[in-house]
């Protein structure tokens, strides 16, 4: 179930990349896939239950509502716009490191103490990280790779601060019953910023060639809607350090699907650098779960 869920989960940047060539904007190709999950996740959350259900007011609703926008709604717009500048192999590389940035924020706010395990994961992580974005990829305006990088990291970094946040609310609302709500928060979070924030003059979400959204209905189910409940499936199944290790395929599929579909090339340094960062964030991921 993990490892399913993690190539469906990178199979996201593959099939963006390849609607985008049809004309799609970013936050056109957020909103066409939310509104194909939101029904699904909408039904989800009214016929599935809480742990702590009837103790479940109001205000813990409002309290994960912050949460749900900063992970599901601002993470996935910042991640589909740095990826129309880098490769598909880069932006899952480098979204790939929250966990290391989850482990920064606790040190930063919460005074969470970094041990020697953590601190060589982090010198790993960001290291192999520069090592890729320093190999010689294959691009017209190299600026393009850093400002695509840059995107892509925030986005890390939005999503790193919704799971510090969003941490003591799952055991009360249940797994299934929290990624629903997110899911449902988030949607309607995109849904107004498509109605306030498209360009004028941009054709209608409807008006887009039929290709566009065959690849983001794709984006919705194999991407989205499997891949949340897969893992979470998984974590029951063989614990969350278990689920780390296996999930760690998901940077490495990304690359095999880039190289099959988008033709996308990668250097011996820049596998080097792939590998360092995988390591680095296990260090960290196995550690904190196991923890």
């Amino acid at each position: 179930m993990v490892f399913a869920g993690a190539i469906g989960s990178s199979s996201k940047a593959i099939l963006a990349k390849l609607a985008y060539p049809y004309g799609v904007d970013p936050l056109s190709l957020l909103a066409i896939r939310m509104s194909m999950v939101f029904p699904v996740f909408l039904v989800i959350f009214f016929i599935s239950k809480s742990p702590h259900q009837h103790k479940l007011t109001l205000i813990d609703y409002l309290k994960v509502i912050p949460f749900a926008l900063m992970g599901y709604y601002l993470a996935s717009f910042l991640d589909f716009y740095g990826l129309q500048f880098v490769p598909a192999s880069v932006e899952r590389l480098i979204l790939f490191t929250y966990p290391t940035l989850v482990v920064l924020l606790s040190w930063g706010f919460l005074k969470k103490k970094i041990n020697s395990r953590q601190g060589l994961a982090l010198i790993l992580a960001y290291s192999g990280i520069l090592l890729v974005l320093f190999g010689d990829i294959q691009l017209p305006d190299k600026s393009l790779l850093w400002k695509g990088g840059f995107w892509i990291f925030l986005s890390a970094l939005a999503y790193a601060t919704y799971l510090i946040g969003s941490g003591e609310f799952i055991p009360r609302f249940g797994v299934i019953r929290f990624t629903a709500f997110v899911m449902c928060v988030a949607s309607i979070g995109v849904f107004i910023h498509a109605m306030l924030g498209r360009p004028e003059g941009s054709i209608s979400l409807l008006e887009y060639p039929k290709t566009v959204y065959y690849y983001i209905g794709l984006i919705g189910i194999f991407a989205t809607i499997f891949p949340s409940f897969l893992i979470s499936g998984g974590i029951a199944r063989i614990g969350a350090s278990n689920t780390a290790i296996i999930g760690s395929i998901g940077p490495v599929s990304t690359i095999v699907l880039a190289y099959i579909f988008l033709h996308e090339r990668l250097s011996w340094v820049q596998v080097a650098g792939t590998l360092v960062v995988m390591t680095g964030v296990l260090l960290i991921s196995v550690r904190k779960s196991s923890g």
